[in-house]
């Protein structure tokens, strides 16, 4: 994880972190605090989310590699995680 407000510039490979429930929560919360017409939704919805990552799988055993490898590779971080507009929907709406 990097936080994307960070000063830092260039090759910022060395200060990713790995991921964790908790820091996924914290920038949940920051976001959701930071906008609009995100601050009404619920803290059990924003736990929820918070933990979504980590019900997804490729099928493979994980292994960690620096983000300059993944990008070399192709992978997008648009492709790691769904557009947070589908979670609300599927969540929340479906049931109205």
């Amino acid at each position: 994880m990097l936080d994307m407000n960070t000063s830092s510039s260039g090759n910022v490979t060395e200060r990713f972190v790995d991921y964790t429930r908790s820091a996924n929560r914290d920038l949940i919360e920051r976001a959701f605090n930071g906008t609009d017409f995100l601050r009404g939704i619920p803290a059990q919805a924003r736990n929820e989310m918070a933990s979504y990552p980590e019900e997804f799988s490729c099928g493979l055993t994980a292994t960690k590699t620096s983000a300059a490898n993944n990008l070399a590779e192709g992978s997008s971080i648009y492709s790691l995680a769904p557009p947070l507009i589908s979670i609300l929907i599927n969540k929340f709406c479906a049931s109205a």
